[in-house]
C-alpha cells in the first residue's frame, strides 16, 4: 500500500505512522497478526493485539477501495472516457462513496426524461438557460423556436418541462455538490422509523420503533440493525430525514448567478426537480449504506470480543471427566474421557421415577409449565434413585440446542406478547422438533425457510428489560432465552442429522424441552447457507440413529455411574446449561455423594453450538459408531477440560454470542471471527502431541493440510520430541516454521525451552544468559533468583531488543504459563430452580453468557437468562457494558423484576456495589484583597457589607446585617467562640437567615455585592 493509505490508517487508528508502516510491511511479507504481536515488538514499538487487528481491518477496507479504483479505471478505459484528469481524480479518492459517485456518472443508464428531451431537440434551449447569458432575443422568442408539434412539443410549457428535465440532470451530475449534500445529510440527518399502516395498533417486538427519530451520527448500531430488520419483516418503514430546504437553497445558490434575472425561475425549478427526484434518493441510499457499514463494524466488534472471552474461558485442566447430556424424555447419554480428551467409555441411561411419580403427558403445552415434561419427571429428586441401561438402537439425538448461530438481542421492554401465529405462519416462529408441541413435529417444521425473527434491543432507559417475550405455547419454549426461540441452522433438511428429524421428534418424549438455549441467545433458524459447512456434508444423512453404541452392562442405576466413576477415577462431571440442568445437577450430586468421593467436581458447561458439533463431520470422525447424544456428552466433558480446544471445532458464526449476526456483512463477519480465533489459539499455545486438526489449523503459519500432516505423523509413527524435529518430520518450510514454532509447545521435549513461548530464534540469547550465570538453560527455568539478577541490556542484539527480552524473562520465570484465568464454578442457590422461585430482592450468583451494547445476559440457573441493563451494571458512569463484565465472568446480581408472562428477568449488579462516593466539585474561594483608601474610610471592610455601606443609595444599604438577613447563624455562647487569632474556615454556602425575609430588591442587591467581591 502506498504512503497515502498508510497515513490515513495512522490517522484513523491513532497509531504512529512509523508503526503502521512496519505492521503493513510485515503483513505484506506474509507474517500473521499473532506472530507480529508476540515476536516482532521491536519493529512495531510493542504494539498490542488490538492495534494490530485495527490495522488489519483498515487494510482490508482499503484493499476494497483499491479494487474499486482498479475496476472503475478499467471500465472507463474500455469505454474510451478515461482522461488524465479523471485518472487523477480516481487515484486521489479514498472513499467508496466517492468512487461510486464517479461510477454512477459514467455508467450506462436506462432512458431518462432528460434523454427524451434531448431527443426532441431541446438541449440548445437548455444550454441557453444553463449559461444564463442574455442576448438580443427574449426568452419567449428562444422558447418559441423549439415548439414543434411534430416532436411532441405543443406549447412553451412543454418545452420548459423538457428544459427543466435536462437541467435537473446537469445539477445532479456535479460531483462536488453531491459530496457536500451527502456530508450535510450525514451530519444533520435523522433516521426515522414508523409502523406500516397494516400493523398500526398491534404490539410487536418493534413497538419502540413505531415512531422514532434519532440523529444519524449518534444512533447505536443495534438500533440501526433492528430498524433494518423490522423493515425487512414488513413491520416498519424507515427514511433518512434531512433539511430539504437548506439543501435546495445550497444548490440554488451554487447555480443561480442573479436572483433577479429571468432565468432564475427555470433554474430554481430544475434545482428542486433534481434534488427531489434524483439527488435525495441517491444520497439517502448512500447514507444508509454508510450507516449500515458502521453498524456492521460495531456488531462484528462486539461479536469478536464476546467470542474471544468465551474461547478463553478458564479450563479445568487435564483431568478424567464425565459428560452427561439429556436426550429425549428422561434419558441421558454419558461419556467418559481421559486426561487428553480421548473417549474411554459411553453409556445411555434412563432415570426411572419411583412410585407416585410419572412423566408429564407428551401433549402438554409448553407454556403451561415452566419446567416442562422433564421438569415433571425430575421434579421429585429423592424418588429418582434408579438408572437403567436402554438399548443402543433407540439412540437419542442431543438437543438441537437453540445455540446454533444465535443472535442475542433482547425484546422490547414494553412490547406485549405477540399473537399466536397461524399454522401456516411457522416460518417466522419455528422451533426445533423436540421443543415443539406435537402439532409442530411435522416434517415441514424444519423447512429451510423457517427463519425465526430476532428481537430488538431495548431502550437504553429500561433497566428492567430482560428476557424476550414469550410466544404462543405451541410456537416457542419458555426456556428459550432469546427472542428468537427457533430451530438452529442444523435443522434444515440438507443439514440435519436423521436423529433430529420429524419421525423421532414425533415420539412422546419429543415434547421435552431439551432444545432450550442456556444463554441469553437462542439461535434463529437461519437460511440453509448459514449452517456450518460440515453440517451440510452428505454424510450427515447417514442413519446414525441405528448405529450401534458402546454401552455399559445393564445393572442398577446408581451402580452404573458409580462404576464408571470408580473404574476410570473420574475427577469431574460436566452437564449442559439447558433444560433440566438444575435437576440433573442434584441427581448427580446424590450419586457422587454415594460414591464416598467428596473431591469430584460437578460443573455446568456452556453448551453453545453443541448440536452443530454433534452433526458435523469432525464429530462423526471422532465417534463414528455413536449417536449425536453421546457426541454431545463427550463434547461437554471436553469443554470442561479445555473450552478453546473444543469450541474451535464449530464455525464461530454458529456459537451465537453476538447481536444481529445474520444482518451484518457475512463475509466481513467470517473474516473477523476467524481472525479472533487465531489470536486466541496462539495466545494460549498448542501441544502438537495432543492437539487435534481443528485446533492446529489455527496456529500461525499452519493450515488444514499441515495440521493433517502433524496428526498423521503422530498417529502413525511417534510423538514429537522437539520443535526442530517437528519441522523435519512433516517438511515445514522455513517461513511456516518461523511463524509456528513459538506457538507450538512440547511440555516434555528434549529441549527445555520447547515448552515455553520463547521462539527458537531466541535460543542463543537464552544460552548466553545461562552461561553468564555459570549453568545450563534448564537451571534458569523457574529460578527467580538467577533470572532477576540478569541485566537485560547485556543481551540486546540487532534483532532482539528489550521488549523481547522482557518477554523471555517472564517465560523463564513462568514457563508455559496459561494466560487464562483459574477455573471456578458458579454457586447456584439450591432453592431457586425456575422462574417461579425468583422474587425481587434476591441475591444470586451467575455466569455472564452474552454482552451487548445495552447490557449483559446472566445465567442464574433458572433456564432463562436475566438482563443486567447498562444502567444497572455499575455505580459509576460507563458507556460500554464491556467496561464492567465480559462473557464467562461469574458475577453477583440482585433480582429487580420477574415477569412470568413475557419471560423477563431484570437483574442489577449496581444494587450490590453500594452507593459509592460522589465526586465533589471544587469550590471557588473568594480572594481577599487589601482595602482601598475609600474602603478604609468606611471602616476598612472589604466584604460585601462594606461595599453596601459605601453605597447609601442602594436598597437596604442602611440595614444592619441582622435586619438584612445577612447574619451567618445564631450566636454561639461565649465559651464556644474560637480565639481571635484562629482563621475562620471559608464558607461556600449561603448564610442562614434568622431575620425578616428580604425583599426581591434586597436579594438582588445581595447577589450583586457577592459577585463584586469576586475578583
Amino acid at each position: 500500500m502506498d504512503a497515502a493509505i498508510i497515513g490515513r490508517i495512522a490517522l484513523e487508528t491513532a497509531i504512529p505512522e512509523a508503526s503502521v508502516s512496519a505492521v503493513v510491511t510485515l503483513l505484506k511479507t506474509g507474517f500473521t497478526g499473532p506472530f507480529i504481536v508476540r515476536y516482532r515488538k521491536e519493529a512495531t514499538a510493542g504494539m498490542d493485539e488490538t492495534k494490530v487487528r485495527a490495522i488489519q481491518d483498515r487494510m482490508a477496507h482499503y484493499r476494497g477501495v483499491l479494487d474499486q479504483r482498479s475496476s472503475l479505471t478499467k471500465t472507463l478505459s474500455e469505454q474510451g472516457r478515461l482522461t488524465e484528469e479523471l485518472r487523477t481524480q480516481i487515484e486521489s479518492s479514498f472513499s467508496r462513496a466517492e468512487l461510486a459517485d464517479l461510477e454512477h456518472q459514467f455508467r450506462s443508464r436506462k432512458k431518462t426524461r432528460a434523454m427524451e428531451a434531448i431527443e426532441k431537440g431541446l438541449q440548445p434551449l437548455a444550454e441557453y438557460f444553463w449559461n444564463q447569458e442574455l442576448d438580443a432575443w427574449s426568452a419567449e422568442e428562444h422558447i418559441d423556436v423549439f415548439v414543434d408539434p411534430s416532436k411532441g412539443i405543443l406549447n412553451r410549457e412543454q418545452a420548459l418541462e423538457g428544459v427543466v428535465d435536462i437541467l435537473a440532470e446537469y445539477v445532479a451530475e456535479n460531483f462536488e455538490h453531491r459530496k457536500k449534500l451527502r456530508e450535510m445529510l450525514w451530519s444533520e440527518g435523522l433516521l426515522a422509523s414508523s409502523v406500516v399502516p397494516a400493523k398500526a395498533g398491534q404490539k410487536t417486538k418493534y413497538a419502540m420503533y413505531y415512531d422514532r427519530r434519532e440523529p444519524v451520527t449518534t444512533i447505536p448500531s443495534h438500533r440501526v440493525l433492528a430498524i433494518r430488520r423490522g423493515c425487512k419483516e414488513g413491520v416498519l418503514i424507515s427514511s433518512i430525514e434531512g433539511d430539504n430546504a437548506k439543501a435546495i437553497e445550497y444548490l440554488a445558490s451554487a447555480h443561480i448567478r442573479d436572483r433577479e434575472s429571468l432565468f432564475t425561475p427555470v433554474i430554481e425549478a430544475a434545482v428542486r426537480e433534481s434534488y427531489n427526484r434524483i439527488l435525495r434518493p441517491m444520497i439517502e441510499s448512500e447514507v444508509r449504506s454508510q450507516l449500515k457499514e458502521r453498524a456492521d463494524r460495531e456488531a462484528i466488534r462486539i461479536f469478536q470480543e464476546n467470542l474471544a472471552n468465551l474461547l478463553l474461558s478458564p479450563p479445568a485442566g487435564p483431568i478424567v471427566a464425565m459428560g452427561v447430556d439429556w436426550g429425549k424424555g428422561n434419558e441421558c447419554s454419558v461419556a467418559v474421557i481421559d486426561e487428553t480428551g480421548r473417549f474411554l467409555e459411553g453409556a445411555r441411561v434412563r432415570f426411572t421415577p419411583g412410585s407416585g411419580t410419572s412423566p408429564a403427558p407428551p401433549t402438554a403445552p409448553r407454556a403451561e409449565s415452566l419446567a416442562g415434561p422433564i421438569g415433571a419427571v425430575l421434579g421429585d429428586a429423592p424418588a429418582l434413585d434408579k438408572l437403567e441401561i436402554s438399548s443402543g438402537r433407540d439412540e437419542v439425538p442431543c438437543p438441537p440446542a437453540a445455540d446454533a448461530g444465535a443472535d442475542t438481542e433482547t425484546a422490547v421492554p414494553d412490547a406485549a406478547v405477540p399473537e399466536p401465529a397461524p399454522p401456516e405462519a411457522t416460518a417466522s416462529e419455528a422451533v426445533s422438533p423436540e421443543a415443539a408441541a406435537p402439532e409442530a413435529t411435522a416434517p415441514e417444521a424444519v423447512a429451510p425457510e423457517a427463519t425465526a425473527p430476532e428481537a430488538v434491543a431495548p431502550e437504553a432507559t429500561a433497566p428492567e428489560a430482560a428476557a424476550p417475550e414469550a410466544t404462543a405455547p405451541e410456537a416457542a419454549a419458555p426456556e428459550a432465552t432469546a427472542p428468537e426461540a427457533a430451530a438452529p441452522e442444523a435443522t434444515a433438511p440438507e443439514a440435519a442429522a436423521p436423529e433430529a428429524t420429524a419421525p423421532e421428534a414425533a415420539a412422546p418424549e419429543a415434547t421435552a424441552p431439551e432444545a432450550a438455549a442456556p444463554e441469553a441467545a437462542a439461535p434463529e433458524a437461519a437460511a440453509p447457507e448459514a449452517a456450518a459447512p460440515e453440517a451440510a456434508a452428505p454424510e450427515a444423512a447417514a442413519p446414525e440413529a441405528a448405529a450401534p453404541e458402546a454401552v455399559a452392562p445393564a445393572g442398577d442405576a446408581g451402580t452404573v455411574l458409580r462404576d464408571l466413576i470408580a473404574r476410570h477415577k473420574v475427577r469431574a462431571v460436566a452437564f449442559g446449561t439447558g433444560t433440566g440442568a438444575r435437576e440433573l445437577e442434584n441427581l448427580l450430586r446424590q450419586i457422587v455423594t454415594e460414591t464416598g468421593s467428596n473431591d469430584i467436581m460437578i460443573a455446568s458447561v456452556n453448551d453453545a453450538g453443541i448440536a452443530i458439533y454433534a452433526s458435523s463431520r469432525i464429530a462423526r470422525e471422532e465417534l463414528p459408531d455413536s449417536g449425536a447424544s453421546l457426541r454431545c456428552a463427550m463434547s461437554l466433558a471436553r469443554r470442561l477440560q479445555d473450552p478453546l480446544a473444543e469450541l474451535v471445532k464449530i464455525d464461530p458464526k454458529l456459537i451465537g454470542v453476538g447481536q444481529y449476526q445474520h444482518d451484518v456483512d457475512q463475509k466481513e463477519l467470517h473474516r473477523g471471527l476467524i481472525q479472533t480465533v487465531q489470536y486466541c489459539v496462539n495466545s494460549v499455545g498448542v501441544n502438537p502431541n495432543t492437539a487435534r486438526e481443528s485446533l492446529l489449523r489455527y496456529v500461525s503459519g499452519l493450515n488444514d493440510k499441515l495440521a493433517r500432516k502433524i496428526v498423521g505423523f503422530r498417529n502413525s509413527q511417534d510423538f514429537f520430541r522437539s520443535r526442530e524435529g517437528l519441522k523435519t518430520a512433516i517438511g515445514l518450510d522455513d517461513a511456516s516454521y518461523r511463524q509456528a514454532a513459538g506457538f507450538l509447545r512440547i511440555p516434555d521435549g528434549d529441549h527445555p525451552l520447547d515448552r515455553t513461548a520463547i521462539h527458537p530464534e531466541a535460543y542463543p540469547v537464552v544460552e548466553k544468559m545461562a552461561a553468564a550465570q555459570g549453568g545450563e538453560v534448564r537451571e534458569l527455568l523457574e529460578n527467580r533468583e538467577k533470572v532477576t539478577s540478569l541485566k537485560l541490556d547485556d543481551f540486546v542484539t540487532d534483532e532482539i531488543g528489550l521488549p523481547t527480552l522482557d518477554d523471555i524473562r517472564e517465560e523463564l520465570l513462568h514457563p508455559g504459563r496459561d494466560p487464562r484465568k483459574a477455573f471456578r464454578v458458579p454457586k447456584f442457590r439450591s432453592d431457586v430452580r425456575q422462574m417461579s422461585d425468583l422474587e425481587p430482592g434476591m441475591t444470586l450468583e451467575g455466569t455472564v453468557t452474552n454482552v451487548t451494547n445495552f447490557g449483559a445476559f446472566v445465567d442464574i440457573g433458572v433456564r432463562q437468562d436475566g438482563l443486567v441493563h447498562l444502567s444497572q451494571m455499575s455505580n459509576r458512569f460507563i458507556r460500554d457494558p464491556r467496561e464492567a463484565v465480559k462473557v464467562g465472568d461469574i458475577v453477583q446480581v440482585k433480582v429487580l423484576s420477574v415477569e412470568m408472562e413475557t419471560q423477563r428477568i431484570g437483574l442489577s449488579m449496581k444494587a450490590l456495589l453500594g452507593g459509592g462516593r460522589r465526586r465533589q466539585k471544587p469550590q471557588r474561594r473568594v480572594r481577599k484583597t487589601p482595602p482601598t483608601p475609600r474602603e478604609a474610610q468606611n471602616g476598612g471592610g472589604t466584604g460585601p457589607d462594606a461595599r453596601n455601606a459605601s453605597r447609601p443609595d442602594r436598597p437596604g444599604a442602611g440595614r444592619s446585617r441582622e435586619a438584612s438577613g445577612r447574619r451567618r447563624g445564631p450566636r454561639k455562647p461565649e465559651g464556644s467562640r474560637k480565639p481571635e487569632n484562629t482563621p475562620a474556615p471559608d464558607r461556600n454556602e449561603d448564610p442562614a437567615s434568622d431575620g425578616p425575609a428580604p425583599t426581591l430588591q434586597e436579594k438582588i442587591a445581595i447577589l450583586q455585592s457577592k459577585f463584586r467581591g469576586i475578583h
